[in-house]
């Protein structure tokens, strides 16, 4: 019993970031307004599955589904009680990071901590974010799911066993349906750049690119076909992209680093649009990465000095010898 505590202790973080869930609720509505919403007018009965299109308490003939939401997600079975469903996803969610980042790590033979990768995983910002401070469902599913959407995509590249290909299309097909696609599309846009540098030759194309390949792409096709159509037939009733929360300025690009402060509204005239939490970057974690970036750029010219002087007192050593 002892044993089987010590090799799960990694699941008290997850179930304690989850009851956080319980006890204080979320910051925000936003998806539960609309996708959670739809979500569950759809999962009221098995007839309303496959026919709400409509929903006339919101507005004369609003479209269903309204926006993105975890519209085929087998947790959905307990909507019925909002709290046991958030803490369900979050713990679900935050177990496939941590064991798929763990099987990435082994998979590159890179040495980890498990305790101290648990915390920085499980309480790294993007989990606050997406769970805490924002309703915002599908970024959770999008961003959890990758590792394990990226470790089958590695594992086609490196072996190509059928079994790879299914659970890669499984999961990837999981992962458009119930996430979010404006956060999938930049994640697809890695695995593509991943894939172009993993290919050494027009060899290692031929071993993916089999039977095992066709047929799953012909399955993913065939399970997200009804989603690409109603994603295409939304883009050709509306001209251009619609955006609800306004885009992000040059100037809130330098608002990053006063996140809390008046100081850029004040000095440029300008009305705060975007809270802390919806600046376009992380004031953390660009504060960290100029102090790192300092620290490299001292280390290099000091070694780079270091070798010039070495070089030069080897010829001028060399040259004391020859005289």
């Amino acid at each position: 019993m002892i044993n089987i505590l010590k090799k799960n202790f990694h699941f008290g973080y997850i179930i304690f970031f989850s009851i956080i869930l319980i006890f204080f609720g979320i910051n925000d509505v936003e998806e539960y307004q609309r996708g959670t919403l739809s979500t569950k007018l759809h999962w009221q009965s098995f007839k309303s599955f496959f026919n709400t299109f409509f929903y006339d308490s919101i507005g004369p003939g609003v479209k269903i589904p309204i926006g993105p939401g975890p519209y085929n997600h087998p947790l959905n079975f307990f909507l019925f009680n909002t709290k046991i469903y958030y803490f369900l996803l979050a713990f679900l969610h935050l177990s496939i990071q941590l064991v798929y980042t763990c099987k990435l790590f082994k998979f590159y033979k890179i040495s980890f901590n498990k305790h101290l990768l648990t915390i920085l995983l499980i309480f790294s910002l993007p989990n606050i974010s997406f769970y805490l401070a924002n309703d915002w469902l599908t970024s959770i599913i999008s961003y959890s799911l990758l590792p394990a959407v990226f470790y089958y995509f590695v594992k086609i590249i490196d072996t190509q066993k059928p079994d790879f290909y299914f659970k890669f299309s499984i999961f990837f097909c999981f992962w458009i349906l119930n996430g979010t696609i404006s956060h999938i599309s930049i994640y697809i846009v890695f695995l593509f750049f991943y894939f172009i540098f993993s290919i050494e030759n027009f060899r290692c194309l031929k071993k993916i690119f089999n039977i095992y390949f066709l047929i799953n792409i012909l399955f993913i096709l065939l399970i997200l076909s009804e989603k690409l159509f109603f994603i295409i037939r939304e883009m050709s009733i509306f001209e251009g992209y619609r955006v609800f929360h306004g885009t992000h300025d040059l100037i809130h690009l330098l608002e990053i680093f006063f996140p809390y402060g008046d100081y850029m509204k004040n000095f440029f005239k300008f009305n705060k649009i975007f809270p802390f939490d919806r600046l376009p970057g992380n004031p953390i974690l660009i504060f960290f990465a100029v102090f790192i970036s300092i620290i490299s750029i001292k280390n290099f010219f000091l070694n780079t000095l270091k070798i010039e002087i070495k070089k030069k007192m080897i010829i001028i050593l060399n040259f004391l010898k020859i005289n």
